[in-house]
């Protein structure tokens, strides 16, 4: 009979045990998850992107499909070059007003069309949205030096972003 009671009383320690540790066990998962927030929090940059399509075709007429994707083509490399140089940096800035760039520029061509996407990305989508516009305003002259031939015309024009492209899928509340 003593054996039941020393059980008894063994099986309150263990519960009251249980208990305390529990509420340790929470305050930690508490603290390891406010401290989770807090450091997203502060290593969260937004990103925000604008892009424009271009439709490219020849000069001067009627011109076959197969022309307009060869030129296509050629003027997706030719606008990748073009964006990366000194020269079309440094006349986007003036454009801009500033004296760094606010972000990253990107050439794509969609595989079999005549269109080729300039994509501007940047922390906030206001300045994706002026990047990819002063681009628009500055490359037709660097675009009639290096392809003559093309005729470029705006297919989708840039936008304002929303929502950034890396959701946090956090709520900042």
């Amino acid at each position: 009979m003593e054996n039941n009671n020393m059980s008894k009383t063994d099986i309150k320690r263990m519960s009251r045990a249980c208990l305390e540790m529990k509420k340790f066990i929470l305050l930690a998962g508490l603290s390891c998850a406010m401290l989770a927030f807090t450091v997203f929090g502060a290593l969260y940059k937004p990103a925000y992107s604008s892009s424009a399509d271009i439709a490219v075709t020849m000069r001067g007429g009627l011109s076959s499909v197969s022309s307009n994707l060869k030129t296509a083509k050629s003027l997706a490399d030719v606008l990748a070059e073009i964006v990366g140089s000194d020269q079309f940096e440094r006349a986007v800035l003036k454009e801009l007003g500033k004296e760094k760039l606010p972000g990253s520029l990107s050439v794509s061509r969609t595989d079999d069309t005549n269109l080729v996407t300039i994509k501007a990305s940047a922390n906030d989508p206001i300045s994706a949205y002026e990047y990819l516009s002063a681009v628009i305003r500055t490359y037709p002259n660097f675009i009639n030096i290096a392809a003559p031939d093309a005729l470029i015309e705006i297919f989708n024009y840039p936008y304002v972003p929303e929502t950034p492209d890396n959701k946090s899928h956090v709520a900042l509340a």
